[in-house]
């Protein structure tokens, strides 16, 4: 097992930066990163040296922690604007011309795009959230990753094919 304290020295620079541009906030990027590497510390017996790089380990956490925060964020929102402004919510609704049961259907569907993506490896995760959900081109998440170009191709290949299995099985 490695030393907590030389894993924190090296990547806590990386993470912070990688937080920052995350939430545009230093004071949560610094929280983030504490809970990061709290994780890290917590579940350091659980890494598997055999499948990825502590890079890699520490990113895919720090991925799940930026994607938790603004889930948590989101939900709260939706609670204040449910709570405050119900019937400017359904007026918003109405007044765009869009159909209340078919955002629900959206929101369902993306809701179990994320569960599915949640279930992938984690470095298959990584890559499933650059490309899919901050849809980012193939050369910068290969240059993000420092990873060859055809690596990211083939493993985005076989990541769509997992997850197109997996929603097969949910019957979206």
């Amino acid at each position: 097992m490695q030393n907590f304290n030389l894993i924190y020295s090296e990547h806590h620079k990386y993470i912070l930066g990688l937080m920052i541009n995350k939430t545009n906030d230093i004071t949560m990027s610094e929280e983030l990163t504490n809970d990061v590497f709290m994780k890290v510390h917590k579940h350091l017996d659980c890494y598997e040296e055999t499948k990825s790089s502590m890079k890699t380990w520490i990113l895919a956490i720090a991925k799940n922690t930026v994607i938790d925060y603004y889930r948590k964020r989101k939900m709260l929102t939706n609670s204040i604007d449910n709570d405050f402004e119900s019937d400017k919510f359904s007026i918003r609704n109405l007044s765009s011309g869009s159909n209340p049961h078919k955002e629900l259907v959206t929101n369902e569907t993306l809701d179990i795009i994320n569960v599915a993506i949640d279930g992938l490896k984690p470095k298959h995760k990584i890559l499933a959230i650059m490309c899919f959900i901050e849809q980012l081109p193939y050369d910068d998440i290969a240059s993000r990753l420092n990873m060859p170009l055809g690596t990211v191709k083939g493993n985005l290949f076989k990541i769509r094919k997992l997850l197109q299995e997996e929603l097969k099985m949910v019957k979206i």
